[in-house]
C-alpha cells in the first residue's frame, strides 16, 4: 500500500484517523482499550475481547466502533519506533519519551523477551544497547502478530507453464501491513523525520546523519531556509568577538 506508513504516522486528530480508515481500512481495535487482539480483554474473567463489529444494520451495512484513542496511541508508537530505530542504527542518543511509549506498548504484551522491562525501573535509554534493539524487534514482532497475515509458498500456474519462478504469497490486513513497513523502514532508513514539520516522509537522497532533512512542502514554503538562517545566527552569537 503506497503511502500507508507515512499516512498512519501523520495521524494526530480524530479527523486524521477517520481519513486513514476511509482510505486504508480499519485496524480492528478492541472497543474498550483501543488495542488490536487485546491482551487485557483476554486476561479478563470472561476471556472475551470487546469486538468492534456491531453487525449489520437494517440495510445490511456493517458498522465498526473503534476508539480514536487507539489510533492516536499507535500512530505515536509508530513514530517513536521509527525514531528509535534510526538513532540506534546511527549510534545517536535516543529520547526517553519515545522509550516510554514503547514501555506502554509492552503493558499489552503477553510474551517476548522485552516483557522484562516492566520490572526494570531504569529509563530504557540507559539499558544495554543490545537489549534496546531486542525490545524494538519484539515490539514490531508483536505489532505484526496482533494483525492478521497469511504466508503461502506455492508453485503456481506460471511456474508449471515455465513462465515465472515460484512465488511466495503474503496476505495481510492493515495492522500487519503497517508492522511490515515499520520493520522495513527501521532496517533501511527509508523514512526520515522532517526537521521542519516533524512529519515523516520517504527520502530520495542519501541519509546523511550530519545534515537536516526537509520534506517537499517545508522545502517549498521556505521553512528549510528559515531554520538554516536561525542556526547561522545562533552560531554567530556563540562565536567570541
Amino acid at each position: 500500500m503506497t503511502g500507508l506508513l507515512e499516512s498512519f504516522a501523520a495521524i494526530e486528530t480524530a479527523e486524521d484517523a477517520r481519513w486513514f480508515v476511509t482510505r486504508y481500512g480499519w485496524l480492528w481495535l478492541c472497543r474498550e482499550h483501543g488495542m488490536p487482539s487485546c491482551a487485557l480483554c483476554y486476561a479478563a474473567p470472561s476471556s472475551r475481547w470487546s469486538d468492534p463489529d456491531e453487525g449489520p444494520d437494517a440495510k445490511g451495512r456493517s458498522t465498526y466502533l473503534e476508539p480514536v484513542k487507539g489510533y492516536l496511541f499507535l500512530a505515536k508508537l509508530a513514530c517513536a519506533l521509527i525514531r528509535l530505530g534510526s538513532k540506534l542504527r546511527k549510534g545517536e542518543p535516543e529520547d526517553n519519551q519515545d522509550w516510554e511509549l514503547v514501555r506502554e506498548w509492552t503493558r499489552h504484551r503477553q510474551r517476548g523477551f522485552s516483557l522484562e522491562i516492566n520490572f526494570d525501573q531504569r529509563q530504557l535509554n540507559e539499558v544495554n544497547a543490545m537489549l534496546r534493539r531486542q525490545i524494538i524487534v519484539d515490539s514490531i514482532d508483536e505489532w505484526i502478530t496482533r494483525g492478521h497475515f497469511l504466508i503461502s509458498c506455492s508453485l503456481d500456474i506460471g511456474w508449471i507453464r515455465r513462465e515465472s519462478p515460484p512465488r511466495v504469497k503474503i496476505a495481510t490486513d492493515t495492522m500487519a501491513t503497517i508492522g511490515l513497513q515499520l520493520m522495513a523502514t527501521i532496517a533501511n532508513g527509508s523514512l526520515v523525520e522532517c526537521s521542519g514539520c516533524r512529519k515523516f516522509y520517504k527520502r530520495t537522497v542519501s541519509n546523511n546523519r550530519k545534515r537536516k532533512h526537509f520534506c517537499k512542502q517545508c522545502g517549498e514554503n521556505g521553512m528549510a531556509e528559515r531554520i538554516r538562517k536561525q542556526e547561522q545566527r545562533a552560531r554567530r552569537r556563540l562565536q567570541p568577538n
